[in-house]
């Protein structure tokens, strides 16, 4: 989900990262759509090497789309899914990589929303339930009038209807798209073969390499993809050309595509904007999203301009930075701070913010994924004298629209009492209503208002259906009803006279609140409390008035007034250690599975004034197993996705967990318009608590429940004939199209074509899906029905793919290799985007221009050893990759010409590099030199000792991969570190990150200072 509105705002700044994609027309051939393209033939939107299916983005959709019927059955749905994989492919056509990632378990910072959303969807369901459930009462009754029928007894009436209820099929729940369910395995089942399907009937799948992570892989889908991403990228023989496309509707898959610094990267989605102008049930248009654009437009938009600014600008630290910056504004694991949202331009204000902080900092705030707390104290500081104008203007485009939807009601409410006077001899009537019993004796007059007549007319329907003069008169104040604007269930919002119960502010569980729906406690004669007419929401806090910090702490998190400053220190220490939690997630994966932030609301910029000598530590943790999520998230009405023996537990009064689960519980506004916003107040869970009476209950699942609870790795499948069966068959692992060795095998990125990682095969009890024959598994109707393929005719074959795990820390650069294209926005365009910059601060003059040369330029990485270093470069033209072998075919390609960096001097890829690098004419190189990867002395393959060397320990001739410890010469990746000394660089990421330890010291040449 995100940041709302992050796509918009994005789309309309920067428009030129947004492109139509080119799709091929469909024909219908016998009822049956034939895909227009040709998987094989050029793809008219650009060649791409991998693709990544956010399965989630495709499963919602096809199980329940919105505005159209759902499919009638599970399996249907998954036929939905298979039609809709195949457009996308269709379009993007990967040649390399597919990878196919369903959410598995989530880390529990994640569980927290998901377990709001689906309570909230669960209680939508319900009043959509219940409101169904009223008209189609109504219309029973109006048939029945219709059709004369008198005196049939109120309980026959109510049976005829039950049973029309029972035999009726219920709304399929969409709760069931969890890690766990029945559904989600028979999901698995079905992608299995719908893969080996494509790769035995279309000749273009060939050569791809599919990666299934299915919910039983612990991880949401996109986090996987990252995952994958960065492990590819820690290959010493990744190509750093490769495209990736991942396709996915969540505003964050921008921010990861970012954080992959991998500039040759774009988004596939929907066109969100253009879908309600689509008619009937035509497809929604696809649209590209250029993360490589998007980085030219951040290149402009993010530079310093301050003559004051001392740091040389790094555009992937910028972008860095910025990641950072958005997180204030929204994501999935934290609420967004009070004066932070897209819509309000919060997130321009935090870059200027940012620009004018470089002007006092040393460095940028973070650094591979670590936060420079003391200078986002700073930054947050400087925000914070903002706070209350930002607030101020909020509340008063709240009052605007206020203002707007009272006009567009008194409208309404002008035309319902033109209406009304022509009707009011008619309403007199019914004032006094005849009432009867079910044998057709009067029992009186009832004297109601027109809004109570509406609110029970099901009742005085079925009592007075033994009257047909009744019931005439009833049937025209039913219609009558229907003229005055009653609202729906679902859009409801009362102003409540109970007070709301405390939420925790703990990770210990509360007990649930006892009052529905919208939480107010408003005293409407307080002049202290707002009450906003649309909404109803009752406003204690009043951001636009002096003393807000009191007012919130009090209201929200319900402190005395002695505690708030206490509180708000304690809020803010968890929410940085939250947003530190989100940056590592985002750059080295999850940190702790079982972090979360325990509070409904997040801090006020102004309380973050004392994190700057906080620690940020987060114990080992592991996963949840599916059941223990499912029990975590559900709400009790979609407890039938569990197995029985849970379902108690969840259901019964004497349970001992029952206050996780409440039927009611409050929805907060919070100051937001529209009540899908609303903050909903579910008690946190005890963790520990709850497990150990879910534990308890193991021993009572069947075998089939228990396997559902299993937590496994991912599969690759590919083509029997393909060029990765035949790298397999080389390395022994296959013979003849067979496998026959049981020992996992570790391939590079090079020789498998861009899939580096172990694979072994599967587990006999894992091997449904690897057997020889492949079944269709869905029971649908013939006309449906895809075929089968016999042993000796299934081409695809299947594996356990372990994703290779890094050795060093990721670091946000871009490789050495890279091929910059030239600039996409015009020098025009550029100029634009800096005058707009010169505008907000003042008419200052910036520096010129980037020209495509300097563009090369800043691309030539890590010169002389330093991080950040970019002037004085040593430019010479390289030629494009080829397609395979790119590396060894040209040594030249991403020669570094310093001393000691990663990239230099006995390091990775290296063309000059001394001891022990990757791709190295020193010693110690790929293909180099002493002691290196495939090296003659003491190589990969080598002489002396290593992988496949004589003498020495590791893959190297020293220790390591490389001659001395390490990939190469000395200690570390290089010869020392990926370059010449220890560590990464010449001593280091030239020399802090690594020639010593994290952080401090400079070394080798050129270091940079963490």
């Amino acid at each position: 989900m995100g940041v709302p509105g992050l796509y918009r705002h994005l789309s309309q700044k920067c428009p030129k990262i947004v492109s139509d994609v080119i799709e091929d027309e469909t024909t219908i051939v016998d009822g049956e759509e034939i895909p227009g393209s040709d998987y094989s033939a050029p793809n008219p939107n650009g060649e791409l090497d991998n693709l990544y299916l956010d399965m989630n983005g495709i499963v919602h959709p096809c199980t329940h789309p919105e505005g159209e019927e759902a499919p009638p059955s599970e399996d249907e749905m998954l036929l939905a899914v298979f039609k809709y994989t195949e457009r996308v492919l269709n379009v993007c056509r990967p040649r390399k990589v597919l990878m196919m990632a369903i959410d598995g378990v989530a880390p529990r910072a994640k569980m927290n929303q998901q377990r709001a959303r689906r309570f909230r969807s669960a209680k939508d369901a319900a009043i959509e339930a219940e409101s169904t459930l009223e008209s189609e009462l109504k219309a029973k009754t109006i048939e029945l009038q219709s059709s004369g029928e008198k005196g049939k007894s109120l309980e026959t009436i109510l049976d005829e209807f039950k049973q029309g209820l029972v035999n009726k099929p219920g709304k399929w729940d969409s709760n069931a798209i969890t890690p766990g369910t029945p559904f989600m395995e028979k999901l698995a089942a079905a992608l299995r073969y719908w893969v080996g399907y494509k790769l035995n009937t279309e000749p273009g799948w060939r050569d791809l390499k599919v990666v299934i992570s299915d919910a039983t892989v612990p991880g949401e889908g996109e986090h996987k993809i990252m995952e994958f991403i960065r492990s590819q990228r820690g290959d010493p023989t990744y190509n750093a050309n490769t495209s990736h496309c991942i396709y996915g509707l969540d505003a964050d898959l921008i921010f990861l595509g970012l954080a992959t610094h991998e500039p040759k990267f774009k988004l596939l989605r929907e066109d969100v904007f253009r879908q309600n102008k689509t008619a009937g049930h035509q497809k929604k248009p696809f649209i590209w999203l250029n993360i490589d654009i998007l980085r030219e437009y951040l290149r402009e938009d993010l530079r310093f301009t301050h003559p004051q600014t001392k740091i040389p600008f790094d555009l992937e630290r910028a972008i860095d930075d910025w990641v950072f910056l958005c997180f204030f504004v929204g994501n999935d694991f934290l609420p967004h701070l009070p004066a932070c949202d897209v819509r309000d331009g919060s997130i321009n204000v935090l870059v200027n913010q940012w620009k004018n902080g470089m002007t006092r900092w040393k460095d940028y705030i973070t650094c591979d994924g670590h936060v420079n707390l003391a200078q986002a104290q700073d930054l947050l500081k400087n925000f914070a004298t903002q706070e209350q104008r930002i607030l101020v203007h909020q509340e008063q485009d709240r009052v605007e629209y206020e203002k707007s939807q009272a006009n567009k009601a008194a409208k309404q409410q002008a035309h319902r009492d033109s209406k009304k006077l022509r009707q009011q001899g008619e309403q007199a009537a019914l004032e006094s209503m005849p009432l009867y019993d079910t044998k057709g004796e009067s029992v009186g007059d009832v004297q109601l208002t027109n809004r109570e007549l509406v609110g029970q007319r099901n009742d005085i329907t079925l009592a007075n259906l033994a009257n047909q003069d009744a019931a005439d008169k009833l049937r025209f104040m039913l219609k009558r009803g229907s003229d005055t604007g009653a609202e729906e269930p679902a859009k409801r919002a009362k102003i409540e006279e109970e007070p709301k119960e405390a939420e925790s502010n703990s990770s210990e569980a509360t007990p649930p609140t006892a009052n529905p729906s919208i939480a107010n406690d408003a005293d409407l004669s307080n002049p202290n409390v707002t009450v906003h007419e649309t909404t109803g929401y009752a406003d204690h806090v009043q951001f636009h008035k002096s003393g807000y910090t009191e007012r919130y702490y009090m209201n929200k998190f319900h402190a005395k007034e002695d505690e708030v400053d206490n509180l708000r220190r304690q809020v803010a220490e968890e929410y940085m250690k939250g947003v530190c939690w989100v940056l590592m997630y985002y750059y080295h994966g999850c940190q702790s599975w079982s972090w979360f932030y325990p509070y409904h609301y997040a801090p006020l910029a102004g309380d973050f004034d004392q994190i700057s000598n906080m620690k940020v530590e987060f114990g080992e943790s592991a996963p949840f197993r599916p059941y223990e999520q499912l029990m975590s998230v559900l709400p009790a009405a979609s407890g039938h996705n569990l197995p029985a023996v849970f379902r108690p537990l969840m259901s019964e009064e004497n349970s001992p967990i029952i206050d996780y689960y409440p039927e009611n519980f409050q929805l907060d506004l919070n100051g937001k318009k529209q009540e899908w916003k609303a903050v909903v107040l579910l008690p946190f869970i005890n963790a520990d608590h709850l497990l150990e009476h879910v534990q308890a209950k193991y021993t009572e699942l069947t075998p089939e429940e228990k396997d559902r609870n299993t937590l496994r790795e991912e599969i690759v499948i590919f083509h029997r004939l393909g060029k990765y069966a035949k790298t397999l068959e080389k390395r022994g692992l296959m013979e003849k199209g067979v496998i026959v060795s049981k020992k996992p095998l570790v391939l590079n990125s090079h020789e498998t074509s861009g899939l580096a990682g172990t694979v072994e095969r599967q587990n006999e009890a894992d091997r449904t899906s690897s057997k020889p024959h492949l079944t269709f598994p869905l029971n649908v109707s013939t006309d449906q029905t895809m075929p089968s393929f016999e042993a000796d005719k299934n081409m695809a074959m299947t594996l356990e793919y372990k994703i290779p795990k890094l050795e060093y820390e990721n670091k946000s650069m871009l490789l050495q290799g890279y091929i910059p294209p030239k600039y996409t926005l015009s020098d025009e365009e550029r100029e634009a985007i800096r005058n707009r910059e010169r505008q907000r601060r003042g008419g200052q003059q910036d520096s010129r221009l980037f020209s495509n040369t300097d563009h090369r330029q800043q691309q030539e990485l890590l010169m002389n050893g330093s991080y950040l270093a970019f002037k004085k470069l040593s430019l010479r033209d390289q030629p494009p990759p080829a397609k395979e072998d790119w590396m060894l075919n040209d040594p030249k390609l991403a020669g570094d010409r310093g001393n000691g960096g990663y990239n230099n001097r006995g390091g990775f890829n290296n063309h000059r590099g001394g001891r022990g690098g990757f791709n190295n004419r020193g010693r110690g190189g790929f293909n180099h030199g002493g002691g290196g990867f495939n090296n003659s002395r003491g190589g990969y393959g080598g002489g002396g000792g290593g992988y496949g060397g004589g003498g020495g320990q590791g893959y190297g001739g020293g220790q390591g991969y490389g001659g001395g410890q390490g990939y190469g010469g000395g200690q570390g990746y290089g010869g020392g570190g990926y370059g010449g000394g220890q560590g990464y660089g010449g001593g280091g990421y030239g020399g802090g990150y690594g020639g010593g330890h994290r952080g401090g010291h400079r070394g080798g040449r050129g270091g940079h200072r963490y």
